[in-house]
């Protein structure tokens, strides 16, 4: 299982990612996100070949380190992933069977249960590609995903529909934002309108009687 640097980022906190934690800090600061979720980001999960719970296959290694087609580059650093938290055994055999040749880890940490890593991946104010203007965020497409881009909410396109990538020059890069609102918003809001109106017409006619 992996720590994400900005998968799961909302600025300027590092959420991370495992297989088997809660959504607590821990000591060190960090925030775990399994992949049980009220809204999961779909595509992300069927990328990873994650389990219930978020647990991960012998297919999650693999799809780490496979290359993006559009991009060339690895998922893993167009995902921002920037430390590896692998339990011995299993998960790691997968993990050396992924692993590239032209790919560095660097231990950071050894117990008995598990090893972290670190990866090459760097943090470029949330982006984890460029070509041009065309930008790729390491957060993934979730429900409700909105992007600015100086203020105003731009259309993006995705990454096999894992990333958003927008269109954002270098001096516009540091004015993208991200918020989310709720997937059929109006409707939810409109339905809880006629709600409190149907309360009060019943409490109205109550009391008339």
């Amino acid at each position: 299982f992996f720590k994400q640097k900005t998968a799961y980022e909302i600025r300027p906190r590092d959420w991370s990612s495992d297989v088997c934690s809660s959504d607590l800090s821990d000591r060190y600061g960090r925030v775990f996100i399994t992949g049980y979720s009220a809204m999961p980001p779909e595509a992300l999960e069927n990328l990873l070949h994650t389990g219930v719970f978020g647990w991960t296959s012998a297919d999650t290694a693999p799809a780490l380190f496979s290359n993006e087609e559009s991009t060339g580059a690895y998922w893993i650093d167009l995902l921002g992933v920037n430390q590896l938290m692998v339990q011995k055994g299993e998960q790691l055999t997968w993990l050396q069977a992924a692993l590239p040749a032209d790919y560095a880890l660097t231990k950071v940490q050894e117990t008995d249960a598990w090893i972290l890593y670190s990866t090459p991946a760097k943090d470029d104010d949330g982006f984890s590609w460029r070509s041009g203007n065309d930008v790729a965020l390491a957060q993934p497409v979730t429900p409700g995903m909105r992007i600015a881009v100086g203020g105003r909410n731009v259309a993006y396109s995705t990454l096999d529909g894992v990333l958003p990538v927008v269109r954002a020059s270098s001096g516009e890069a540091k004015s993208v934002t991200i918020s989310y609102r709720l997937p059929h918003e109006n409707v939810i809001f409109a339905l809880m309108a006629l709600g409190f109106i149907a309360i009060a017409w019943l409490a109205l006619a109550a009391r008339r009687r």
